[in-house]
């Protein structure tokens, strides 16, 4: 089996990071395009204010990991940033599953 240098790992680690803080950047931002270009919520009178409540917050939720795992990769904490991006990739899984059953599959 191939084995990583740790740089390796904390430069993958921080590129995770930067992509959550850019994501949550834009829905914080832009919360009507960051649902159209990221959910594919189109946007509409009756889901406009739902939209501009909950996008923020889950930008606000990228913002959180992207920091968490600045700050422990600032420590040299790679275990500990592992274990951040498995959490949020859990949080991803249900943000789709969430999205999925509300917008139903399409074929």
């Amino acid at each position: 089996m191939v084995s990583l240098q740790a740089s390796t790992w904390q430069a993958l680690g921080l590129s995770v990071a930067a992509s959550y803080i850019a994501l949550g950047v834009m829905d914080c931002i832009a919360p009507q395009r960051a649902a159209e270009e990221i959910f594919g919520i189109a946007p509409t009178d009756e889901g406009s204010r739902a939209v501009r409540v909950f996008v923020p917050l889950l930008g606000a939720r990228g913002l959180s990991i992207g920091a968490a795992l600045l700050v422990l990769a600032r420590q040299g904490k790679g275990p500990e940033m592992g274990i951040v991006i498995l959490a949020g990739t859990i949080l991803c899984v249900a943000d789709v599953i969430a999205v999925w059953r509300a917008k139903g599959p399409r074929l």
